[in-house]
């Protein structure tokens, strides 16, 4: 299974968590939580930091229900903790 199916999979379970930085940039950038839950059905892989940097990271993008684009940033979960990370989410075009 790849590292954007097992991200996939933990979200979908609803082991989940959002870092201090990600709940932040949502509320600053207002963008809907349950709409970066439910987005990841769809979500393209833009980027498997794994492959590059060796951090279980990947950067996707997603549709939001008003049409737009966001990209998202999840960190997999690891040993001690079988939750995956939101890192943060953008809109694009917007960092």
């Amino acid at each position: 299974m790849s590292l954007f199916d097992q991200i996939r999979e933990a979200v979908l379970a609803e082991k989940v968590e959002i870092s201090d930085h990600a709940y932040e940039q949502l509320l600053e950038r207002g963008i809907d939580f349950e709409e970066v839950i439910v987005g990841i059905r769809t979500a393209i892989l833009l980027e498997d930091y794994s492959q590059m940097r060796g951090e279980a990271r990947i950067l996707v993008a997603q549709k939001e229900s008003g049409g737009g684009i966001i990209h998202v940033v999840w960190d997999a979960p690891v040993e001690t903790n079988p939750n995956v990370v939101l890192v943060t989410a953008f809109r694009s075009g917007r960092a």
